[in-house]
């Protein structure tokens, strides 16, 4: 008889048992994956006009990170700027991040100036931990565009203004300008004959 292989017998026998142990682990042992952080920011526009009011409403979810925060950087074209439970540092807004696997919503609120210039506005949110690098990152991007009808009103305000001015110096020409004497107005200038140079009486 063959000598039997007492290490062989005993780890076919625990691989064997693994699948009944496992699965009688509890849940709360077993590893969990682990949540992807992640963030997105949107003001459901993509086209504003200077002295629009924007709202921005930002999705965060949190990856178990302590002490992160959701942040919002704020462009200085963007005016009077609200957000409940946010602090302020800066140009940034700043919210306690939510738990992980946990989504949070966040909002704020901006007038955009009246003297900003036409062309791209960019807002950036991140979920932020005690790293230098954040752990996700999201923009918003809107096309600043000149209120409808400005440039028209410019320029009609510019040609009424042009035509005045034209009207007022040829009035101004004629006021000012000597008549010239004719046989037609020289009764009118020289009517009375006794004054030097008059007409010579008949």
């Amino acid at each position: 008889m063959p000598p039997i292989n007492v290490t062989l017998l005993l780890a076919t026998a625990i691989a064997a048992a693994g699948g009944p142990l496992l699965a009688l682990t509890p849940l709360a042992l077993r590893a969990q994956p682990q949540a992807a952080a992640a963030i997105s920011v949107d003001d459901g526009v993509r086209r504003i006009e200077p002295g629009d009011t924007v709202q921005y409403r930002i999705l965060a979810r949190g990856d178990g990170t302590d002490s992160a925060t959701v942040r919002l950087t704020v462009p200085s074209d963007l005016r009077d700027v609200t957000a409940d439970g946010a602090t302020r540092t800066g140009a940034t807004l700043h919210w306690p991040a939510p738990g992980a696997g946990r989504t949070g919503t966040y909002t704020a609120a901006a007038v955009l100036g009246h003297d900003t210039p036409a062309g791209d506005l960019a807002v950036t949110a991140c979920l932020q931990g005690v790293v230098a690098a954040p752990m996700a990152c999201a923009t918003d991007l809107d096309l600043v565009v000149e209120p409808a009808g400005g440039t028209g009103w410019a320029w009609l305000g510019a040609a009424v203004f042009g035509l005045l001015a034209a009207v007022g110096a040829i009035w101004l020409d004629r006021k000012i300008r000597p008549e010239l004497l004719t046989p037609a107005n020289a009764h009118l200038i020289y009517s009375d004959a006794g004054q030097p140079g008059g007409a010579p009486s008949a």
